[in-house]
């Protein structure tokens, strides 16, 4: 890889050429923030941008919401889950194993 000393193609490891189905969908400031159950839910607008060198707005494209949650276990464990089309959120996982001691903080 040849540094361009651009974040988006060093970095993100973007195609320099810009030829390849990439698109960048960048963070916008949250709409919404609410507590349910112990747990902070934080509505994140995401805009997509223009395929090109410089990151500019694709404004023909609308914003597309994501839910960001917050959980905190103990003192010392927090988790973040993001939340993509709705998808329904657990801590029922195939990748994560709590120990017994582990519990939801309240």
């Amino acid at each position: 890889m040849k540094q361009t000393n651009y974040h988006l193609f060093d970095f993100l490891d973007f195609d320099v050429d810009l030829k390849r189905e990439e698109v960048l969908w960048k963070a916008c400031r949250p709409t919404d923030i609410q507590e349910k159950d112990g747990d902070i839910y934080i509505t994140i607008p995401f805009q997509k941008q223009v395929k090109a060198n410089d990151m500019q707005a694709d404004n023909t494209v609308s914003r597309e919401s994501s839910t960001l949650i917050i959980r905190q276990y103990t003192h010392k464990i927090m988790r973040l889950f993001v939340s993509f089309n709705d998808e329904v959120i657990s801590d029922d996982s195939e990748i994560l194993q709590f120990s017994p001691d582990i519990k939801k903080y309240r």
